[in-house]
């Protein structure tokens, strides 16, 4: 196991252990209405007002994860800098990336930080 593997493993841990811990915490109207922006536009499928359990927004120059617990502050920060990553990549960061599944928020934190 990769170096990169084992802190993807530990990112996703650490945000799956904020989320369970504040399961019974309610949810952030706004934070679900701007998430499902993002995702909407990805997944036509999915309802505007249907929260998703993950953003990947830049935070002061790093990758980060937020969760609907965590508002404006991020769960987890990277040592991934989005000054690296391709410009594309950079603007749909700027927005916020909405990932609904553990699965594939490990799978992004993969590519960004290959």
């Amino acid at each position: 196991m990769t170096v990169r593997t084992r802190y993807v493993i530990t990112c996703v841990l650490a945000v799956t252990a904020i989320v369970m811990a504040a399961a019974s915490a309610p949810v952030l109207k706004s934070f679900g209405e701007v998430s499902a922006d993002v995702v909407s536009n990805q997944d036509t499928r999915m309802s505007m007002a249907e929260p998703v359990p993950y953003i990947l927004r830049e935070y002061k120059g790093k990758l980060a994860v937020f969760t609907p617990e965590s508002g404006n502050y991020p769960a987890v920060v990277t040592d991934i800098e989005c000054r690296f990553l391709p410009r594309g990549d950079r603007e749909l960061l700027r927005a916020g990336i909405g990932v609904r599944e553990q699965a594939t928020l490990a799978s992004l934190l993969e590519d960004f930080g290959s």
